[in-house]
């Protein structure tokens, strides 16, 4: 160490030199604790921090599942489009859904959803929309063929 306007030098010698990266506690240590957990465990005891530590889990296993059936209703082409609009799609549904699993991580430790109506509502629904999306592709369902049944069948209706 030297100090201004003085003419001496002070020499620090040390045995060790490191910086302390992780020394303290993370503010949320109880839900960093859940992380550490196995499913049992996690079951046995249903705290807001286990409870979210599985729906994350559990949501990853879901989200797998409801990718392939998402793949599978997006893998048809249309000869006449562009080749990247399905792929553009599904770059987007990833992201979407990825961050809609690791906000309802949250909301379940926040106690804003519970963990049913979170497998429920978000694994559910987009399992629903993406076996719609699947019947649609094979039957070839379209909103013009719908209207035109309805209008019809309300035709059959009204005459005589």
């Amino acid at each position: 160490e030297s100090e201004n306007g003085k003419a001496t030098l002070k020499i620090s010698d040390f045995e060790e030199y490191g910086s302390n990266t992780g020394g303290t506690a993370p503010p949320n240590s109880e839900a960093s604790d859940a992380k550490l957990l196995a499913v049992p465990v996690l079951l046995r005891s249903p705290t807001l921090a286990n409870l979210s530590e599985l729906a994350w889990r559990l949501g990853l296993a879901l989200a797998a599942v409801n990718f392939v059936v998402l793949a599978v209703a997006l893998a048809s082409v249309n000869p006449r489009g562009g080749r990247s609009g399905n792929l553009v799609f599904v770059v987007l549904t990833f992201l979407v859904y990825n961050n809609l699993v690791n906000l309802g991580q949250s909301w379940v430790y926040g106690g804003a959803m519970t963990f049913e109506n979170l497998l429920l509502f978000l694994h559910g629904g987009v399992l629903l929309l993406g076996l719609l999306w699947l019947g649609k592709r094979n039957n070839n369902w379209t909103l013009r063929s719908a209207l035109r049944k309805r209008s019809q069948s309300m035709r059959s209706r009204s005459s005589p």
